[in-house]
Parts: C-alpha cells; structure tokens; sequence
C-alpha cells in the first residue's frame, strides 16, 4: 500500500473505526512496519477518536440535562423526607430505651490492673518468623502479577521480526533476539560487519518509543530499563530494516 494512497483515501481513520476488509487491514499493517510516518499519524489520530467517542457518548442533550436534573430533584427531596422520619424514630426509640434501663454499677478492681494486661499479651503466640514470611510472599506474588504484565508480545513487532524485514545481511552480536538480560546491566548494541552509524529505536512492551536517536557502534543504551519486554529497530531512509527484541529480567 503507497503512502500517498493511505493519506489520501483516509485509510488511517478507516482502520481505527474498522470500516477497511481484510486484505486492506494487512495492507496497510504491513505498511505501517516501513513507514514511521504512519506510525505517528496512527498514534495521533487513536488520541482524537478516542476522545471524540468518550465526549460523544458522555456528553448528553440538553433536554436530558434538564430532565435529568428535575428527576433527581423530586428523587432527593423524597429520600430527604423518608430520611429525617427514619432518624426521628430511631432517636426517640433511643430515648425511651435509656430511661427504661437501670445504670448498672461495675466495681472496677484497678489493683495489678497492668500485670494482668501484660499476662494476657504475653499468653497470646505470635510467630513474628511466620507472618513476615507471610508478608514477604505476598508482596512478591503482588509484584509478579504486576510485571508480568510487562512482559506482553505486540503482534506488529512479533510479525516484524518473524518475516526478518530485509535485515537477513545483518549479523547482530548483541543483543541476540529474545536475550534476556539481568535488571541494572547495560543493553550493548554490537553489530557483525556493518555500518558503523545507524538510526536506532527502542520501543517499550505498550508499544511506546522509549529512545530514538543516530548512533555509532559499539553502542551502550543510556538507560536503565524496568523488567520487561522491549522491541528494537534498525531504520535506513525513513524504513525499518530490522526488528528484533530483547528482555530485561
């Protein structure tokens, strides 16, 4: 699919609101691995629909206002009336209740009051080992779920990297595709007879480009990344190349 037919026939929007067939779906996928510009058209148009769609479906008529404001006027006055008979009756059965009761008098014996206390504490277990163990495990399996989730496959890049784009003469030292690499260290771009410049991106499990910039090999990534999946790209003139991933663990 060219870029000018895409900008032209508004294939973008089409594809937000799922108006385009199948063979116009892979079309245009497919044109979005090579074209960054799309890429960034997409991301910007999502923003707007979505917007549009909430403000659409959140906003309603005035009429409605109006009605809905007069009903829930009658609605509060009602349950203001039914509330204020409520608590009359409640305070007055509380009131009958306290006089027809007798005080009752409890002698309080405050000899050895403390020394009792602290047999009492002291008479309860507690396995202070257990529950911080307890705590521990808990915490963990919290933080489990949770970077698990970081972790989640984006079937564009994972399409990418199938098909190997047109980067079959680069010989990629590191990092190797799904690599996995330990919290703290350093990510190492390091390349087998290749240009020794080339524009890379990294991209983030939610599909957000994290770094962006014309670099020269070896090259240390000047960021210290959280656990989780992330994508790469090697672009020449405006195309993506290569893709490949690696994960941070």
């Amino acid at each position: 699919m060219k870029h000018k037919y895409v900008i032209e026939e508004g294939i973008i929007e089409n594809y937000l609101l799922h108006r385009l067939n199948a063979s116009e779906t892979d079309d245009f996928e497919e044109h979005l691995l090579y074209c960054r510009e799309c890429r960034n058209q997409l991301e910007e148009t999502k923003e707007i629909v979505t917007l549009t769609q909430y403000m659409a479906i959140h906003t309603p008529g005035e009429a409605n206002k109006k009605t809905g404001t007069k009903k829930s006027f009658i609605l509060y006055r009602s349950w203001m009336k039914a509330a204020a008979v409520l608590l009359f009756a409640v305070c007055s059965a509380g009131i009958i209740w306290s006089l027809l009761q007798k005080p009752a008098i409890t002698p309080v014996n405050t000899e050895n009051k403390s020394d009792k206390g602290k047999d009492i504490r002291d008479s309860i277990p507690v396995d202070e080992k257990r529950t911080k163990e307890s705590l521990r495990q808990t915490t963990a399996h919290v933080r489990k779920e949770f970077i698990s989730e970081n972790y989640d496959e984006l079937p564009l890049y994972e399409n990418a990297i199938r098909n190997n784009l047109r980067g079959e003469s680069i010989n990629i030292l590191s990092p190797k595709i799904s690599s996995e690499i330990a919290f703290g260290e350093k990510v190492v771009f390091s390349f087998k007879d290749y240009k020794s410049e080339f524009f890379l991106t990294v991209i983030n499990h939610a599909g957000k480009t994290i770094f962006e910039n014309k670099v020269r090999l070896p090259f240390i990534l000047p960021l210290e990344l959280p656990e989780g999946l992330y994508y790469w790209e090697i672009t020449e003139n405006d195309e993506v190349v290569f893709v490949s991933k690696f994960l941070i663990i």
